[in-house]
């Protein structure tokens, strides 16, 4: 699992599809991100998933 932090929600969301893996995404309190900025991922970077996994991404949404 490569780290997504950082990066733009539909391009995580791009990424976590070609790889065959689910996307779940939840709205967090951004503490001055950016709007659509992933701040966080479930599974982990580095984390060994099977194909199918459903990866949560939290994303900021330009709150907080």
């Amino acid at each position: 699992m490569p780290s997504l932090v950082g990066a733009y929600v539909f391009t995580a969301e791009s990424q976590i599809n070609a790889a065959g893996l689910t996307v779940g995404i939840e709205s967090w309190d951004s503490w001055g991100l950016p709007w659509g900025t992933v701040v966080g991922q479930t599974p982990e970077a580095g984390a060994m998933v099977a194909p199918g996994t459903a990866v949560f991404l939290y994303v900021a949404n330009g709150q907080g």
